[in-house]
Parts: C-alpha cells; structure tokens; sequence
C-alpha cells in the first residue's frame, strides 16, 4: 500500500474521533465566559485588589459579575492612567471610584448600587483637630495620591499640596517629615501601616468624608450595568455581601 493510501486509511480511521476531540474542544470554547477588564489605581492594590482577586472589591465584583455570566479580570495602573485607559475604551471600565469623577470622564457610565462605602481620613504624625473638616488642612503641609479626584477637589487651595504617584510615596514623605499630613482612603491607608509596621503613624478619629464608591463601566458596556447593578442588590438580600465584608472585617471597609 502506498504511503498515501496509508494516510488516507489513518485519516478515515480516525475521523470519527478527531470530529469527537474538535467538538469537545469548541463546545469548551464556546461555553468560556466572556470577560470584562477593569482597571484600577494601584492604590487599591493588597487591600480592595490583589494580584489573586482576593482583596475586597475583588471578592464582590467577581461573584456579582459572575451572576450576570462575566469574567473579572482587573489591571493595576497609576491612578490618572487607569481613568485614562477607562475613558478611551481600552478597557472595559473603572473598577471602584467615586462620583467626583463624572463631570471629567462623560465616557463613564455609574453602575448605580455601591459597591462599598467610601471613609476619608488624615494620617499624621501628630493629633490634628479636625472640627473644621477639609478646611483644617488650610494653610498646612498636605500629601495626596494625584488622580483620587475627590481628595484633589477638596484639599484647601491654600494648603501646601505634594502629590505623588504611590501610597508608598505617600507614606514615606510622611514617616521622613517631609509633609505634615496625607489624605487617604482610611482602609486602604491602615491596610498599608499595618502591613509595614508603622505603627507610630495616627489615623484621624473624624472622617473628612463619607461616601459610598461604585464602579464604572464604559459606554459601550453600558448596557450591562443595570444587570451589574441588580446583581449587587442580590448579593446584599442573600446575605453573600455581607460575608464578604466580614471576611475583611479586620480593617472597614472604605476608599
């Protein structure tokens, strides 16, 4: 027999197993849930988001996407870059801010139910008195991540403002005394002290502000975010929400 029809008799042999292996390999494929691509300041990153999907926003928003047939995938950039990619459609959306970036990024759609509340405290190496709120920090040496918008429009325009691009910036102007006090997200900043033994550094009694923080989806994915938006509110009927929140219940939760 020629090597040809040897080939031919293999191939005829074994179609009925190929075609059984190609219909399971593209039965598989097209079960795969799609994926959405979130990013977020890095900023988040060991407390709301881990490398693992293991931080608390990570934990909510993948059971919640999950409920609405999606993937989660989440992208850590520096906190101006990642509205940028969010704003240009390079990615699928923001994963968690506040309301005090809508008026700049039109291009991003609010899914209407927060995903976790929002606390905003000073950090010091010394007790300040915060009775007058943001205007307290008037005239004083003040710290901040550049790109957390609703820090930027609510420092004092009088006070002496040193943005960086890191919390670890942040907190190391701070422990060398270079700033007075830094603004931050109390979970995020007590997750960072905690995690690199500085201790000595007080966190604020009072609260700048509060509020809660949402994610956002471009507009091309708008459609999906009252479906984003009912899975939420499920999660937090069923109980799942809150068994989440007290998984991370060591530090509140807040951005």
């Amino acid at each position: 027999m020629s090597l040809y029809n040897k080939l031919l008799k293999s191939l005829k042999s074994n179609s009925h197993a190929f075609l059984y292996c190609f219909m399971c390999v593209s039965s598989s494929v097209s079960l795969a849930a799609p994926v959405i691509t979130l990013s977020t300041t890095d900023v988040t990153t060991n407390y709301f988001h881990t490398t693992e999907m293991t931080g608390l926003v990570d934990e909510v928003l993948v059971e919640a996407f999950r409920g609405i047939g999606f993937e989660l995938e989440v992208v850590a950039l520096p906190s101006e870059r990642s509205l940028k990619m969010a704003k240009d459609g390079l990615v699928d959306g923001e994963f968690i801010r506040t309301r005090a970036i809508e008026k700049e990024y039109p291009s991003l759609v609010r899914v209407p139910e927060p995903v976790v509340d929002v606390e905003f405290s000073v950090f010091s190496n010394a007790p300040i008195d915060l009775t007058n709120g943001w205007s307290s920090l008037a005239g004083k040496s003040v710290g901040l991540v550049i790109g957390m918008k609703i820090i930027e429009k609510n420092v004092p325009k009088d006070a002496r403002v040193s943005g960086v691009k890191s919390i670890e910036q942040l907190f190391s102007m701070l422990n060398k005394g270079k700033i007075d006090y830094a603004v931050m997200a109390r979970g995020i900043g007590q997750d960072f002290l905690q995690k690199n033994g500085l201790s000595h550094i007080l966190i604020s009694d009072q609260a700048l502000m509060s509020m809660p923080a949402f994610t956002y989806l471009h507009l091309s994915n708008a459609s999906l975010a009252p479906r984003l938006e009912e899975a939420l509110r499920k999660m937090k009927l069923s109980g799942e929400y809150k068994k989440i929140l007290d998984r991370h219940k060591n530090i509140e939760p807040s951005l």
